[in-house]
């Protein structure tokens, strides 16, 4: 009798992984609607700054800092996501997707906050320039100390990191050490999810896999650019971070603002389940598929 128990217990285990490995919102949710080839050629880094029209006060405080920085530059006018209309929002907003897994949508300022960037990627894939730093205007730096630490990860970067952040809002969580840099820096693996599109230099290879799978908007851009392994980019963090936001002015252009329309849904057990699901899924791809792709890359000698 109590072997027919743990015969049914096992079944029924067996039932609940396959249908929480098997069944959506699954590892890959990503849609590759373009297909941008990242050029081959191009030589030298831009700098591109994102910020809105109305913004003229972080525009001011950060022309300096860029012009000490002694790289090109150029301002990407930010797109006003309280200002997007209902037909705009459903152009590029993927709202059922959103709603298998959140009772809540991505708001108006998020979703102008993800447009700013995609926005500001075309510009550097159209460039003549190999790699970029993007930059929100709420970014403060020493000009000195991070000209210093970019030419030296230009000097020293051999493209198996195809991002590398400057700023993470949350740093925490297991690193690995992959390459040491001068004054106490060095380029880390980070396992964990983590946010924060503020400060982030990268490779046409990078702005190219980021543009192909940007629509529809299924997640804010921090969420989506972390699914590195649908991208299929490699990413890593300097630490200590190089850069700070400027916290005594709140964002504006991530402001809050919920899409034309918007009426609170009920509290449904689907959307809490497929929440947990996508939330753990997300964490076994950043934690373990992630550290294989890294082992592999830095350390294919041993594998």
């Amino acid at each position: 009798m109590a072997g027919k128990k743990l015969k049914y217990l096992g079944c029924f285990f067996i039932a609940i992984l396959s249908w929480f490995f098997f069944s959506d919102p699954g590892f890959f949710v990503l849609e590759k609607t373009r297909d941008i080839k990242p050029q081959v050629s191009g030589e030298g880094l831009g700098v591109y700054f994102i910020n809105l029209d109305s913004s003229l006060e972080r525009k001011k405080d950060l022309l300096p800092k860029l012009q000490e920085l002694g790289y090109p530059y150029e301002r990407i006018s930010a797109v006003e996501g309280r200002q997007l209309s209902k037909e705009e929002i459903s152009k590029v907003y993927d709202s059922k997707f959103r709603y298998k897994i959140s009772h809540n949508p991505i708001k108006k300022g998020p979703l102008g906050c993800y447009l700013s960037h995609i926005k500001a990627l075309e510009t550097f894939v159209n460039s003549s320039y190999k790699y970029a730093i993007i930059f929100e205007d709420d970014i403060m730096f020493e000009p000195k100390v991070l000209k210093k630490l970019v030419d030296e990860i230009l000097n020293k970067d051999n493209e198996k990191a195809d991002i590398i952040y400057l700023h993470r809002t949350d740093p925490r969580g297991k690193t690995i050490k992959i390459l040491t840099l001068e004054g106490g820096y060095g380029e880390f693996v980070h396992l964990k999810k983590f946010g924060s599109t503020a400060a982030y230099f990268l490779n046409k290879k990078a702005a190219s896999s980021v543009l192909n799978y940007a629509y529809p908007i299924k997640l804010p851009i921090d969420d989506y650019l972390n699914r590195t392994w649908e991208l299929q980019l490699q990413e890593v963090l300097i630490k200590p971070l190089p850069t700070r936001i400027d916290t005594s002015k709140p964002s504006e252009i991530s402001k809050r603002g919920h899409p034309e329309g918007y009426i609170k849904p009920k509290v449904r057990l689907s959307t809490i389940l497929n929440k947990m699901k996508f939330g753990v899924k997300t964490t076994i791809a950043r934690e373990y598929v992630q550290f294989i792709m890294f082992l592999k890359l830095y350390f294919p000698d041993k594998l």
